[in-house]
């Protein structure tokens, strides 16, 4: 929601808390300076002297208790005057010189008429206690207070400087003011007023079938608008499927049967989604009026205080705001009886003067206590609700510093045009005091208006939150339904487990007793039966195994035999050549013995000669 502003001339002023040097003055709290910045961050809306701006913009008036002591010094100065009503009306001196009319001419007297009693200022309301410590200063309460300073200051001084006889001089004028409106409460009374809690909240007392009855019926009413909900979109989509049938170019190869068929199905289709939103609609009022559960969700409680306390300011807001429409309508009656008044005399002397207080009405939050469980949205609504408090504080001082300024024009005015001129000056100044008061009474009417959509959006927060509440109830008790189906797969496990256990302590157990008797050691068979058992198979694999070897390397050998003995052959043929010619030879000799010496001893040599070649 976009706030409203003010025009831009309102901030572009310089703070009162600097003198027109820069130098920081005095607070009521004995710091110097705008406490403002310090309390709130740099938050003061208007100019400061280290602003570019600060030598740009004109002087402001001094704080509202600088003024209140000046004010208080004219009261004194006032009151140790002698009453003139005490004096010969008929040879009143005034205090100053006035225009030269005055003096020359008279007017003749009307009948005296009696004064109209002061109407009485009923007293501000009390502000109810805020819980704990939380209590911070209103500043309502303080502009009623600037309003009571102001009277104070102001209007006894105007009665004790003429009698009734002076004021009957001056004609009376018919001036009627337009009563403000006031603001709408519609709103806060639905979404905050205690009537509508109890209406749709039950009390602690009561029943079983009194809270089983509300839990139905508000059960009912979800499952309704769900399902209108669900019907709804179909209805929506059926209606975006016909208009983008209607809107294709397929349509005009069409018959025209076919085409009022479609148009009818559409037109069909958006009436029964017209009426399913009306539908809806209506639920939704219906839930929207059941505001509070029978049982209170399970919310943080600091969240809760939250709520309690922005409830509380804001009707307090509201009350205050009521409080000024009926101070201001106060103020312009009184204001208007004023006006047919001539104004009191006033010295030269500028510290005498007495101005309406126009301090700056300080908005301190104490931001430490308050909760800590405020999500996101519910710090931006308290800001926006610090800032139009801080709004409204201005207005305020505006309204002040309007009056002050109305003050000074109408007795600069008298004294120019003097007593005679009365009539015309005094139309010409209420003519320019409305156009500040009813400039004020637009911007409280804008006020009231953004008042009234703070608490539409707080009153929709609130019911955010009672939705979100309800979902989270539901996801507890979800969750407390799963751990118990938990706990029961849990607990059945356990058993089986625990069954297992015993089976296998008795397994372990029965195998522990048998396993202490020791067994028989087997007899092994005779040497004789595992050869007469293996000896075929070994024969077999010898068999098969070394035959082909065996063979193999008879045949190698015999070879090589052979081809030794042919070597052997060689070598020793070959060796034995001369021995066997040496037998031949002596085999010869001895067949030739017998034939003679000589010859034999011929072949001993020959054969001796061949032998040593």
């Amino acid at each position: 929601m976009a706030t409203p502003k003010l025009s831009a001339g309102f901030f572009n002023r310089r703070c009162f808390w600097y003198d027109d040097d820069g130098n920081p003055r005095l607070n009521e709290d004995g710091r110097y300076g705008c406490t403002r910045r310090e309390d709130r961050g740099r938050n003061c809306s208007f100019v400061h002297p280290d602003d570019p701006r600060w030598s740009s913009l004109k002087p402001t008036h001094p704080p509202g208790h600088e003024k209140l002591s000046a004010a208080e010094a004219q009261r004194k100065a006032h009151s140790a005057r002698p009453s003139t009503s005490d004096m010969n009306p008929w040879s009143r001196t005034p205090p100053r010189a006035r225009s030269p009319l005055r003096t020359s001419v008279h007017r003749p007297r009307s009948p005296p008429r009696p004064s109209s009693p002061r109407r009485s200022r009923t007293p501000p309301r009390a502000r109810s206690p805020r819980s704990g410590s939380r209590q911070r200063p209103s500043s309502l309460s303080k502009s009623a207070e600037n309003f009571d300073h102001r009277d104070a200051a102001q209007r006894p001084t105007t009665t004790t400087s003429f009698s009734h006889e002076e004021r009957s001089r001056i004609p009376s004028h018919s001036f009627t003011i337009p009563v403000p409106p006031v603001l709408r409460s519609s709103t806060l009374s639905r979404g905050f007023s205690g009537d509508s809690e109890g209406a749709h909240m039950p009390s602690k007392d009561a029943s079983l079938e009194q809270k089983r009855s509300a839990w139905n019926e508000r059960i009912t009413l979800l499952a309704e608008a769900t399902l209108c909900r669900s019907e709804l979109s179909d209805l929506l989509k059926d209606v975006e499927n016909y208009e983008r049938i209607s809107r294709s170019w397929i349509l005009n190869n069409l018959s025209e049967e076919s085409r009022a068929r479609i148009n009818t199905q559409l037109a069909d289709a958006i009436a029964r989604s017209a009426a399913k939103k009306s539908d809806l609609k209506r639920i939704i009022v219906r839930l929207t009026e059941t505001n509070y559960w029978p049982i209170a969700p399970s919310a943080v409680p600091a969240e809760r205080d939250g709520r309690s306390d922005m409830k509380e300011a804001i009707m307090e807001l509201k009350k205050g705001m009521q409080d000024l429409h009926n101070q201001l309508q106060e103020y312009r009656v009184g204001h208007a009886a004023v006006d047919s008044k001539p104004p009191p005399p006033i010295k030269n002397d500028e510290s005498h003067v007495a101005e309406p207080p126009a301090k700056r009405l300080k908005l301190s939050v104490d931001d430490t206590t308050g909760p800590s469980g405020w999500d996101s949205e519910l710090y931006d609504l308290r800001d926006r609700l610090l800032r139009l408090e801080e709004q409204s504080s201005d207005l305020e001082q505006e309204m002040v510093q309007h009056d002050h300024e109305l003050n000074t024009l109408q007795t600069k005015t008298e004294e120019i045009l003097g007593l005679d001129a009365a009539g015309s000056a005094g139309s010409s100044t209420r003519d320019l005091d409305m156009q500040p008061v009813e400039q004020f009474s637009r911007e409280l009417d804008i006020a009231g208006r953004q008042i009234e959509e703070l608490a539409l959006e707080v009153a929709n927060l609130i019911k955010q939150t009672m939705k979100k509440d309800a979902e989270l109830e539901q996801v507890h008790s979800e969750n407390r339904q799963l751990i118990q189906k938990v706990e029961v797969q849990l607990s059945s496990q356990l058993a089986a487990n625990q069954l297992e256990l015993q089976a296998l302590n008795a397994a372990v157990a029965a195998y522990i007793s048998q396993s202490n008797a020791k067994p028989s050691s087997p007899q092994l068979p005779a040497m004789e039966d595992i050869i007469s058992s293996v000896q075929p198979a070994l024969l077999e694999m010898i068999h098969s195994g070394l035959q082909p070897m065996l063979s193999n390397t008879h045949h190698s050998i015999e070879t090589m035999i052979e081809d030794r003995i042919k070597n052997v052959y060689t070598t020793v043929m070959s060796s034995l050549t001369p021995y066997l010619q040496t037998v031949d030879t002596m085999s010869a000799w001895m067949e030739h013995t017998h034939e003679g010496s000589h010859e034999l001893h011929d072949q001993l040599k020959d054969l001796n000669n061949g032998g040593i070649k």
